[in-house]
């Protein structure tokens, strides 16, 4: 309930479409997991309050055995205890995770864990999937090459074959097809992660997909060599053609691989397209490297490589369901949680909900924030309370000694708690 009202109506409808209550679960249950700060307030509350106990009853000892006055001592070594008292840090740290997963949803972005905001800040490498990731994956048939019979036959099958598929590329290439006529007729079918479709439709085999399950299945084919993602179909061995599917790059891929250069993150694509698509949208947009014509298992092989080669986290970003394996192994998973398939935002750590992924940045950059608040509230919090310690030397006796230790306590925490919840208010700036 806390996060409801985080949403704006964009984003709302658009978690709606994916089921709102799943949503919600992910982030109610998105605090419970420890932060780092979590982990070192916890072993510091273990140290630190005994500490304070400690040097109480030596304040109140030394003090009163040096001048004697027993009852004004008494009363100092109280007040240290009221001052010493950790509240304020204890509190207000964790709260201040918290109140980054709530700025993040404001933001459309869903954070599982307070935890996954300290890997947040470790990354050092970004692999990303292409369609629907960095491209819309809205694509658009734009040639119909028939090499074996004619464009309709061509179609008719690749209608048939990709009728079932969830695949970005298969409910385009079925945009303008009745479903119903071909759905109902279609036996063993059988989706290939990174390879293609293979099914029965009236009494014939169907390959439809990349080169290399036609290969596979023993159909020879010539790869095209135009731009754009091709789709080569065959029937009972038959090699009928190809279609040829054209994709946008996304307004904020750009930015996301500026402000994350900005941050000293290396990028990388992974991708089952082709070389030559790879290598057009690596230049245009300055990604640093890139593999193309990958199959899931493959991509598993170049994160597995990069997470022994660096230091730092590697995250992954992607949005279907051949992404799903990569985005489990990897330090941080992050799925498109518009488009993307059920399982890739199941299992991912970090879901943008409007698919926009210039929004990595902005995860980082929440992340950011809140450990700085952390750290703040931290250093505030010890320096106030030594002042205030000082004091209590020295006006252990004043009879307004007791309303300082208050304050340093009580005044403090609501203090440094306020200081945390005004996070869920601040605005998530994209600046190199």
């Amino acid at each position: 309930l806390l996060y409801l009202p985080m949403f704006n109506s964009h984003y709302y409808c658009v978690i709606m479409a994916g089921g709102v209550s799943k949503i919600i679960e992910l982030i109610s249950n998105g605090g419970e997991q420890k932060t780092k700060a979590d982990e070192f307030i916890a072993k510091f509350a273990r140290i630190y309050t005994p500490v304070v106990v400690g040097l109480a009853i030596v304040t109140f000892l030394i003090g009163g055995l040096i001048s004697n006055d027993w009852a004004t001592w008494v009363h100092t070594g109280l007040e240290i205890l009221v001052i010493g008292c950790p509240c304020a840090i204890v509190i207000s740290v964790p709260l201040a995770f918290f109140s980054a997963i709530g700025l993040a949803s404001r933001n459309g972005i869903v954070i599982k864990g307070a935890n996954y905001l300290d890997k947040l800040l470790d990354v050092g490498v970004l692999i990303t999937d292409k369609t629907g990731t960095l491209t819309h994956g809205s694509f658009e048939i734009s040639k119909v090459s028939a090499v074996n019979g004619d464009e309709e036959e061509l179609l008719n099958y690749l209608y048939a074959a990709e009728c079932l598929s969830k695949h970005p590329i298969g409910r385009a290439i079925c945009h303008n097809a009745k479903e119903d006529k071909y759905s109902s007729k279609i036996k063993n079918f059988e989706e290939i992660p990174g390879l293609g479709i293979m099914c029965e439709y009236e009494g014939k085999n169907i390959v439809a997909g990349g080169a290399k399950l036609l290969d596979i299945e023993g159909v020879e084919v010539e790869p095209s060599v135009e731009p754009g993602t091709i789709v080569y179909c065959a029937v009972d061995k038959k090699y009928l053609g190809y279609v040829t599917l054209s994709d946008t790059v996304k307004d904020n891929a750009q930015p996301m691989v500026d402000l994350l250069h900005s941050r000293g993150v290396k990028i990388v694509l992974l991708t089952g397209d082709k070389e030559d698509n790879a290598k057009t949208i690596c230049n245009n947009l300055g990604i640093d490297s890139w593999y193309s014509e990958l199959l899931p298992e493959e991509k598993m092989n170049y994160l597995e490589l990069e997470m022994k080669n660096n230091k730092k986290a590697v995250a992954f970003i992607g949005d279907g369901i051949n992404d799903a394996p990569s985005i489990i192994r990897s330090d941080v998973g992050i799925a498109m949680g518009g488009m993307g398939s059920d399982i890739a935002v199941e299992n991912a750590d970090v879901i943008i909900m409007n698919d926009d992924p210039a929004k990595v940045y902005d995860a980082i950059n929440i992340a950011s924030k809140a450990r700085n608040t952390s750290l703040f509230n931290i250093a505030f919090a010890l320096f106030i309370k030594f002042v205030v310690y000082v004091l209590a030397l020295f006006f252990g006796a004043s009879s307004w000694m007791m309303y300082v230790a208050i304050l340093a306590d009580t005044g403090l925490t609501v203090l440094l708690v306020l200081n945390s919840l005004f996070l869920l208010y601040r605005k998530v700036d994209r600046k190199i």
